[in-house]
């Protein structure tokens, strides 16, 4: 075995021994003459080398086992801690052994997703009761609702049923409203309520309709209106009109009470002052102090006398009469209430005026001189009655029968303004009824010309644009006449205008 000078020898120790420091080099070990960087060893310096490395080994040991014996106590106790140490861990990893053999032996990890689940399931199952409960309570509630609310419209209290009603139908779904609810599935119960607030609701407006007829009534014996402070129905007698009304408004369902009133009103009272123009209208009111006695009565009186009512100042004049009256003893005052009344009434008010006064379109009753003038030369004439029509608008807005920013419900006053298309259209009508009845004659024989004389002229007529005559049948002359009338009507007619 052949090594090289050059390989070096390194012996680990502690730093504090100085022997095992550094490190031993061979060249320290061998004699100089013997280092030959360029060949092997030979034998006598590989034995040699041995021996040197013994004997250095051995003084090596020497000096450790010295500082080993100087240094006995602190090394007894690095030893001691090493040893308590090595039990901290021991018994750790005892304890450690455990936990694991507990975890192994029951799965502990199992039972929390068990317990957990089961803490779900309590807590799903707390809800559900407690919404139930608020259902129950909810219809609970919405039943002892719908009992008060009869017991009040059985004694007469109509405005706390109403607002017992309006209040209940926000909780309830009716109609689109439950289609858009996507088909929930809702207690039976509930259907019940509802069917029993229906029919609550019914009962409640057919008593507001019966007490408000109650109110006002019309006596045909005496041809008059009365209006009672106090129903006088049943069990919910002595129930003020003002309250009736009241309620109303609050269910919304004033169109449909206040429409049998304005029934009776409009065939009573409103037709017959405009297609009778011999009525006389009176007011009287009675106030004794007490609700009870508290009435105001308009009384329709019928004379053989005609009045001559040319600009329909007599026919306004009743209807203000039966305006007020309304509004004062039915209405109260009440401006939505009175715009209400004036939706049922004014539409057919308007029309009946028109048909039979402005178109004059008279019945048996109801005889005038004509409102639309016959010839064009009355236009002008017409206008106390587009006045008068204006007027009378005026006061129905300051009445609030009609809205005073709606220009369209002033039917009157367009139909006056617009006369002359009005007269046109009842001139083309004659025109067309009297040229239809003269082409029916089949009058269409000619005279010869020797029996037409100079000073003839039943069967000569002048053309329409050339200053030419010409022989016409007896049909054709008559006609030919009625279109020279008509034109002339439309000449002065420009004239005038």
């Amino acid at each position: 075995m052949w090594i090289t000078w050059k390989r070096v020898f390194r012996l680990t120790d502690d730093d504090a021994m100085d022997v095992l420091s550094g490190s031993i080099d061979v060249r320290e070990l061998l004699p100089g003459d013997a280092l030959d960087e360029s060949s092997p060893l030979s034998v006598p310096d590989l034995r040699l080398l041995i021996d040197r490395l013994q004997i250095r080994s051995l003084s090596i040991k020497d000096k450790v086992r010295s500082y080993v014996l100087a240094h006995r106590d602190d090394f007894y106790d690095l030893f001691s801690r090493c040893s308590s140490a090595s039990s901290s861990v021991e018994g750790l990893s005892n304890s450690l052994s455990d936990a694991l053999g507990l975890l192994s032996d029951r799965p502990l990890d199992l039972e929390i997703e068990a317990l957990v689940s089961e803490i779900r399931d309590k807590r799903r199952e707390l809800v559900e009761r407690r919404e139930a409960l608020e259902v129950v309570r909810t219809l609970s509630a919405i039943h002892s609702q719908l009992t008060l609310a009869r017991e009040d419209l059985k004694g007469g209290r109509l405005v706390a049923a109403a607002e017992a009603i309006r209040n209940l139908r926000k909780g309830m779904i009716f109609g689109s409203e439950k289609d858009e609810g996507g088909g929930v599935d809702e207690p039976a119960v509930y259907g019940f309520l509802r069917k029993d607030w229906s029919e609550c609701f019914d009962e409640l407006q057919d008593v507001l309709a019966k007490n408000a007829l109650s109110c006002v009534q019309y006596e045909p014996e005496s041809s008059k209106l009365i209006v009672r402070s106090l129903s006088q129905i049943g069990d919910t007698q002595n129930v003020e009109l003002r309250m009736v009304l009241e309620a109303m408004g609050i269910v919304k369902v004033l169109e449909y009470g206040l429409g049998k009133v304005a029934d009776l009103v409009m065939k009573h009272v409103i037709v017959p002052s405009i297609t009778n123009n011999a009525l006389t209208i009176l007011v009287e009111e009675h106030d004794n102090g007490s609700l009870e006695g508290r009435q105001a009565i308009l009384y329709i009186d019928s004379s053989s006398e005609l009045k001559e009512d040319k600009d329909g100042s007599f026919l306004y004049s009743r209807l203000r009469q039966i305006v007020n009256f309304v509004y004062r003893f039915i209405c109260f005052q009440n401006a939505d209430w009175m715009q209400c009344f004036g939706k049922l009434t004014w539409p057919r008010m308007s029309d009946l005026i028109i048909i039979h006064f402005l178109s004059k379109v008279c019945i048996r009753y109801y005889f005038l001189q004509e409102a639309v003038p016959d010839a064009a030369s009355k236009v002008i004439g017409f206008q106390n009655i587009v006045k008068c029509s204006a007027e009378f608008e005026t006061f129905l807005k300051e009445m609030k029968l009609i809205q005073s920013t709606d220009s369209n419900e002033e039917k009157l006053s367009h139909y006056a303004h617009n006369v002359e298309v009005h007269f046109a259209s009842r001139k083309r009508n004659e025109i067309l009824a009297r040229s239809r009845s003269l082409l029916l004659q089949f009058d269409y024989d000619l005279l010869a010309v020797s029996d037409v004389g100079p000073n003839s002229s039943a069967y000569i007529t002048d053309l329409l644009f050339q200053s030419d005559k010409c022989i016409v049948s007896k049909a054709v002359l008559d006609l030919m006449e009625l279109v020279h009338g008509a034109l002339k009507v439309c000449c002065i007619a420009n004239l005038q205008h």
